[in-house]
């Protein structure tokens, strides 16, 4: 294992041969198929500084870089740790398989403008089909102020290496996404997401695992400045929990499914939605749980939408929402789904009590189940024989042995009748001789 220790202070990029060639020093460092660990040194745990913000001629801004151009079959395991560093204008770069990357207390910024992703992880595709999959796990720190543009990079990019982010914040930075995953698991506790610019998805999700969540998060402030959401699971799996979603800004959805995503004590408050909804689902399974949703403005959009999937709603508060610049706001109902089946179980109303939880009117309207089945109707068969009903009637069905003794009740009260007129008919008789 070799450990690097550095003193306090700032390291900068530097050429041995001059500043057109390489190798560079303190940039651009391969650290394939090692076991390293670099930090302060044990008497100082932090003052580390690496800064490549006037990088040399000929270099990029990666602190750490590893390719292995042209050799897709590295058959090596590499352990990278890098511990209470501070990196202005610095990004991590890895193409390699087998990478197992801890990153513990790292503060990321810039101050010239980088457009590059500050953390960008890959795996070679295929080279290793059976190989352990790679990890980077994110530990404390920081990323603030990466205003890389929205042109389609990300601020933290994966694709098939595992992303756990424990404690960590992000904040005031610019990107097409803030998190870019695709094929692995992902992981996201205790952590905070605020002040972000992103142009399509804050959270692009893509063939992620069943394993994949965001656990007691806040994410608040963020502005989109085109459709997208906040969270868009694509395909794959996605678990969110306690989590808190206020004074985001999005143009369609807050989260926003064509997976599986499961939803548990999770507060939406004082979002701006755009054209869409808070929450949308197509062609998904959505599962949602002891959660809130209240004073969300709305514009031109209503709370939920849901087309083709299977939806599980429980224990759900609505509370008042702000209908803004929508003609449609009064007859807008909370709930449109399509196409589907919903099961509602233990929703409490404390919005406007005139707007229709769901909207039953629709041809193609989803099959309501649970507490609130009777919100949607089914339509009334016509009276069958032995059905007591009919237009007007109540529909209430009545057994063979009821009509039986219907019938014979009838009779009964025929015969009394009958006998008490020839009762009468004989006294007026004797009254008259």
């Amino acid at each position: 294992m070799l450990n690097i220790s550095l003193a306090p202070g700032v390291y900068l990029a530097y050429s041995y041969y001059g500043p057109n060639s390489g190798p560079y020093g303190n940039a651009q460092l391969n650290l394939e198929c090692l076991n390293v660990t670099i930090g302060p040194s044990p008497a100082n745990q932090e003052g580390v500084i690496i800064n490549l913000s006037q990088r040399l001629v000929n270099t990029t801004n990666e602190f750490i870089f590893m390719e292995s151009s042209g050799n897709s079959n590295l058959t090596c395991t590499t352990n990278i740790t890098i511990n209470n560093l501070s990196l202005i204008d610095a990004t991590f770069y890895s193409y390699i398989n087998q990478v197992t990357a801890v990153f513990n207390n790292i503060y990321f910024s810039t101050v010239g403008g980088v457009v590059l992703t500050p953390i960008d992880v890959s795996a070679k595709p295929l080279a290793m089909p059976d190989a352990p999959r790679s990890s980077m796990t994110l530990n404390g720190g920081r990323i603030s102020n990466w205003p890389i543009g929205d042109d389609g990079i990300a601020i933290v990019a994966s694709n098939q290496c595992d992303l756990i982010i424990n404690g960590m914040a992000l904040n005031n930075n610019t990107g097409s996404n803030m998190f870019n995953v695709m094929n692995a698991s992902f992981v996201m506790v205790e952590s905070v997401v605020t002040a972000n610019r992103f142009r399509n998805d804050m959270f692009s999700l893509s063939g992620t695992e069943p394993s994949s969540m965001i656990v007691n998060c806040t994410i608040t402030y963020n502005n989109a400045t085109a459709p997208g959401a906040i969270v868009s699971l694509y395909d794959g799996d996605v678990s969110i929990q306690n989590t808190w979603f206020q004074s985001n800004k999005v143009v369609y959805s807050v989260l926003r499914t064509l997976g599986t995503m499961d939803v548990s004590g999770v507060t939406f408050t004082n979002n701006r939605v755009i054209n869409g909804s808070i929450l949308q689902a197509s062609n998904a399974v959505f599962d949602m749980t002891n959660s809130t949703l209240y004073d969300n403005i709305l514009q031109n959009s209503n709370v939920m939408n849901f087309y083709a999937s299977q939806v599980t709603m429980s224990e759900i508060i609505f509370g008042p929402e702000i209908y803004e610049n929508s003609v449609s706001a009064p007859a807008t109902p909370l709930i449109i789904c399509t196409d589907g089946d919903i099961t509602l179980v233990n929703i409490t109303r404390k919005d406007d009590s005139t707007l229709r939880l769901i909207d039953c009117g629709l041809d193609n309207a989803c099959n309501v189940h649970g507490d609130e089945s009777l919100v949607c109707p089914t339509e009334r068969p016509s009276p069958k024989v032995g059905q007591v009903g009919g237009i007007g009637g109540s529909g209430v069905s009545v057994g063979s042995g009821a009509i039986a003794g219907m019938m014979i009740g009838s009779i009964i009260g025929v015969a009394c009748i009958t006998c008490l007129g020839i009762l009468v008919r004989n006294r007026i008789k004797r009254k008259t001789q």
